[in-house]
């Protein structure tokens, strides 16, 4: 029998830490609603395994890596059995820096030791458990916001009622993926999967987003239970509907209005995804949960340069690095989208033609939880699921590296995602062949276990 444990840090940062997700600098006033970094622990009596969750919009590379050696060498795993997720949320503190040097509030280091204290707590709170899964259906609330205008442009989250719209670029995936872990002598946990971005609440207060709302509804409405939200690919979706209900432009004006204080936004997606939740988790099937078993791939992708661009995108640098990006003979998301790619061309002049990735995979029994880098569009992650041939897979976004992971054929067409990404046209093939790999490396693996 498969043993599971668990445990969950508060991370809220300090008053005055920078809040990420946004081109233009914020510093938080205050906390919304807490933050946390969750830890669930994995064993089968020879070989242990974790998750680790966390409530920021992103990880550098060097925060990873230190995690991971810690959480390895205190547990006694190994690095390649850890999966670390982010929830993604836009109102959570910037920790993006290059390296584990601490930043004026001693953050990065109180946030690595949470995560590693979460994962050693969870490795202690063992207790035998069962693994069932369900699937439903969130119709409504989420949206692809790539849209193809009538111009032949490609406009991320264009004006609602631009009469230039022609369709957006790819279809929502709506599907609500549960693992629901039932432990003997401890509360159950609830692991929920869903993809689209946590961009609900803006201004300047810290906040978990739809994630934190989604927890906190199931906290409550299930007896005994601890949830940890999963980010599926999302890195062409958010909450913006275009064709907002009346209500729908209410809540978003209302938001605006009270600089995100009363969160509607979030609460109305966070509380469909757990209505959801309600109605399967007592239809899960259980699953086969015996032996962990996990594999890790390096790939190689192309790099996105433009440095016969380099004079014209330092100008456009220095005026958004001096508040003067209003200058510009551009707004909204236009603006965005040019500052985007000013700071992505900047950035890449010296870098190489390739970057490392790492993608990973968990095997529990017939579940398996992936890890994908970064933002991957929706797309890749169906892709990547199509090709498991393992009874259930949940997959995790933002597990290794800080970039949008457009498909090469978004990449061709252009917009917001596709100019600021790090990564170059091939990259979604090489993900799904390395997945592919993976997948073919632990089916190996528990075929040669079989009696």
């Amino acid at each position: 029998m498969i043993n599971v444990g668990y445990s969950k840090k508060n991370i809220n940062p300090p008053i005055g830490m920078p809040i990420a997700g946004s081109y233009f600098y914020k510093e938080s006033r205050g906390v919304l609603d807490d933050l946390y970094t969750r830890a669930i622990a994995f064993s089968d009596g020879e070989c242990g395994a974790v998750i680790i969750a966390v409530d920021v919009c992103y990880l550098s590379g060097a925060v990873y890596s230190a995690v991971k050696e810690r959480v390895a060498k205190e547990n006694g795993i190994s690095k390649e059995a850890i999966i670390i997720t982010c929830s993604h949320t836009h109102a959570g503190p910037e920790v993006s820096n290059k390296t584990t040097e601490e930043n004026p509030f001693g953050y990065i280091s109180e946030l690595i030791n949470n995560m590693c204290l979460a994962a050693k707590d969870a490795f202690s709170d063992l207790h035998p458990a069962k693994l069932s899964t369900a699937h439903g259906k969130a119709e409504g609330v989420a949206f692809m916001r790539r849209y193809m205008m009538k111009d032949g442009s490609v406009v991320t989250n264009p004006p609602l009622g631009d009469p230039n719209i022609d369709h957006p670029i790819g279809e929502q995936n709506e599907s609500v993926n549960l693992l629901k872990i039932e432990r003997e002598g401890a509360k159950d946990i609830y692991v929920v999967n869903f993809g689209t971005h946590a961009c609900m609440v803006g201004g300047y207060y810290t906040s978990a987003d739809f994630p934190g709302v989604l927890t906190e509804v199931l906290e409550r409405a299930i007896d005994d239970i601890d949830c940890v939200f999963i980010t599926a690919p999302q890195g062409n979706s958010n909450h913006i509907n275009i064709n907002p209900s009346a209500e729908e432009l209410w809540i978003r004006d209302e938001d605006l209005r009270t600089d995100s204080k009363k969160r509607l936004r979030a609460h109305k997606l966070g509380e469909a995804l757990a209505g959801e939740v309600l109605k399967i988790h007592r239809l899960a099937k259980e699953i086969n949960s015996d032996k962990i078993l996990f594999a890790t791939r390096e790939i190689l992708v192309p790099t996105n340069k433009n440095n016969d661009e380099y004079d014209e995108a330092m100008k456009i640098k220095e005026l958004h690095d001096a508040g003067r990006s209003k200058e510009l003979p551009y707004k909204d998301m236009a603006l965005t989208t040019v500052i985007a790619r000013a700071l992505r061309i900047v950035n890449m002049k010296d870098e190489p033609d390739y970057y490392s990735f790492l993608i990973s995979a968990i095997l529990i029994g017939d579940f398996v939880f992936v890890g994908l880098p970064g933002e991957p569009f929706v797309e890749i992650g169906n892709r990547v699921l199509a090709a498991s041939p393992f009874g259930e897979t949940m997959v995790a976004a933002l597990t290794n590296g800080i970039t949008y992971f457009p498909t090469s054929e978004d990449l061709r067409l252009g917009g917001y995602e596709a100019v600021s990404s790090k990564i170059g046209i091939g990259t979604d093939d090489v993900i799904v062949n390395g997945m592919k790999e993976i997948y073919k490396a632990l089916a190996e693996k528990k075929e040669s276990l079989q009696p």
